[in-house]
């Protein structure tokens, strides 16, 4: 008994199967277009008479069979199975510029932080308003200096000064240590706040206008 008719759904061309077709994947002999046969496009079966032909030869044109080859269900006509691997923003996933980036720059994301930036808008500092910054810095400074030079006069330049004076307690070894002590704590407060505001903070926070939305 002859096949049904198959109609491909890609070129439309007509072509003749065998039995048992319907619900089966085929490729069209004309245009190779991959398709499952269904029972719309599998006609019913003819006869093994042919059809007249448009030109009143009486002849039928003859119908291709078209078969499922083994090689034809291993192949991968769409593709299926390739994957991208290219890095991809886990918020976003657009691509990242790198494998090593760590913000996204279509919306921002920190891969490391899990968070997403923001911009602010802020006031430009004036030199006036970074000297008064630093003002207390340079002032520990200085007091840290005049300590020092006061350590040295009290150990060089008043022993001689009040030597045979109703001043001289004051260069009793007791109250010259006494008085060292106290102030090499002093200076050990000064140096730590000088050091604070003029290397770890020699700028000062810029002033935020206002948020941008995002």
């Amino acid at each position: 008994m002859a096949g049904p008719i198959i109609t491909c759904p890609a070129c439309t061309k007509k072509f003749k199967g065998k039995e048992g077709i319907v619900g089966k994947k085929i490729k069209c002999p004309l245009c190779s277009t991959p398709f499952v046969v269904s029972a719309e496009l599998a006609q019913a079966k003819v006869s093994g008479a042919a059809k007249a032909s448009p030109d009143g030869a009486g002849q039928s044109k003859p119908m291709q069979r078209v078969s499922w080859t083994k090689e034809d269900d291993n192949s991968n006509p769409y593709g299926l199975g390739e994957f991208d691997e290219r890095p991809r923003c886990p918020n976003c996933a657009n691509l990242l510029e790198h494998e090593k980036a760590v913000i996204c720059l279509f919306c921002g994301y920190n891969n490391q932080t899990r968070s997403w930036g923001e911009t602010v808008r802020t006031f430009a500092v004036t030199p006036g308003q970074h000297f008064v910054h630093l003002l207390p810095g340079l002032f520990f400074t200085l007091m840290l200096i005049l300590f020092a030079i006061g350590i040295l006069a009290l150990s060089l330049a008043v022993p001689r000064v009040v030597a045979g004076t109703w001043a001289s307690w004051i260069d009793h070894e007791s109250t010259r240590f006494w008085t060292i002590f106290v102030a090499l704590g002093f200076m050990w407060a000064f140096a730590n706040l000088a050091f604070r505001r003029l290397v770890l903070n020699p700028k000062p926070k810029e002033i935020v206008k206002e948020d941008i939305k995002r």
